[in-house]
């Protein structure tokens, strides 16, 4: 006799929200196509990080020897001098490393005295899940200003402006930071950061004390005045206590105006991009070492001094700004001029330097450039020639608007 066979079954129904569907979809997007499997492993290959690597190679014509003219050390040292130049190479990731957060992790090896230097020039996590609130942690370009947060093969034009260069230091305002950064429910767009870093930055702030750290942020919005024009303004600050005790505050607003035909004339356009800086200090002021006196002590003297020095040559009160014009005249064709400028205002001991460039593009295609630019130092009358090959390999990351 048979026994009864009875047979139990359960249904579960789970239901996942469209938001979740449209960030996994986003997920497998950022693996860049590479949707097949190892056959021997069982492995995938989806969550392999998006890899690119730009080059900047070129060369320098100085017609005076930089070391014997009377400009700020930050300016001389960028100035170069002629001869050729493997100006920098970059190697990045990029990937989404769920639905909830994205990795980006950048590697920069350049020049520096006649050595090569490998540092983590940003690496950072951003999140991907909060609506109209974006939190981004690591070591990134602060958001100050419109040059600040380019790479090098990024520059509009092949070095920075002189206010970038004076204010920020060769690497730019570049920390170990936490940013917070909300898009306001407005008709167009408009976006609101905030940002607290270490305060590493020899030129303005590098305190003594770790804990002291340096904070900022900045307000933006883009404007659309027809199909053709648009408009994005902004404004930016930074503080924090420099190494002699004191507080720095960097302030500064920037204006860039696009026009692009939106019905015909797809290969023209023209940029005007312009941007002021300016800093203060307050509290106790930074003083060259040979003003400071001697008998003072500390264990890391040589550095402390050297910090101390760069500091106390800029001027407090300076400001300064640059303004430049690029236009795509033909498919693969730009042509740029720039002006730019430090001492407006002076502050108290400023001086003031001017340079006009220009600069010829050919750009056969978003991956490769050649560029060939002349810039002229009105002050001392010094003339200079750059010439610079940009490469990029790989995975090519969109630029900001």
């Amino acid at each position: 006799m048979r026994r009864p066979f009875i047979a139990i079954s359960f249904c579960f129904s789970v239901t996942i929200s469209p938001k979740v569907l449209a960030q996994v979809a986003l997920l497998r997007a950022s693996s860049f196509g590479l949707q097949d499997r190892s056959s021997g492993l069982g492995l995938t290959r989806d969550y392999n990080p998006a890899v690119g690597a730009n080059l900047l190679l070129g060369g320098e014509y100085l017609s005076r020897d930089a070391s014997g003219l009377g400009w700020p050390d930050a300016v001389r040292e960028a100035a170069g001098e002629t001869g050729l130049m493997f100006q920098e190479a970059e190697v990045g990731l990029a990937a989404a490393v769920d639905p909830y957060f994205r990795g980006d992790l950048t590697i920069a090896l350049d020049g520096h005295e006649g050595e090569f230097r490998v540092e983590v020039e940003e690496g950072y996590v951003t999140t991907l899940f909060l609506p109209r609130v974006t939190l981004r942690g690591g070591k990134f370009y602060l958001p100050f200003g419109r040059h600040n947060v380019l790479h090098t093969h990024a520059f509009p034009f092949v070095d920075a402006p002189l206010p970038n260069t004076m204010f920020f230091g060769d690497h730019g305002l570049n920390e170990a930071a936490f940013e917070a950064a909300v898009l306001l429910p407005l008709p167009w767009f408009g976006e609101v950061s905030a940002w607290a870093a270490n305060g590493d930055n020899q030129v303005l702030f590098h305190a003594e004390k770790k804990h002291d750290l340096a904070y900022g942020g900045r307000a933006h919005t883009l404007v659309e005045f027809g199909e053709s024009v648009t408009a994005e303004f902004g404004g930016s600050y930074a503080g924090g206590r420099n190494v002699a005790g004191g507080w720095t505050h960097v302030y500064g607003g920037d204006l860039t105006v696009r026009f692009r035909p939106a019905a015909r004339e797809r290969y023209h356009q023209l940029i005007w991009q312009s941007e002021y800086v300016g800093m203060r200090r307050t509290g106790p002021r930074p003083v060259a070492p040979k003003e400071a006196g001697e008998g003072q002590e500390h264990e890391h003297a040589t550095d402390l001094d050297s910090v101390m020095g760069a500091q106390a040559a800029l001027a407090s009160g300076l400001g300064g700004f640059y303004t430049f014009v690029a236009g795509q005249f033909a498919q693969q064709w730009w042509l740029q001029a720039r002006f730019d400028a430090l001492g407006y205002p002076r502050g108290e001991g400023g001086d003031r330097l001017h340079r006009a460039s220009g600069l010829i593009a050919f750009v056969p295609t978003e991956f490769s450039a050649i560029r060939l630019q002349y810039s002229y130092f009105h002050e001392e009358q010094v003339h200079q020639v750059l010439f610079q090959v940009n490469v990029t390999f790989g995975a090519h990351p969109a630029h900001g608007y």
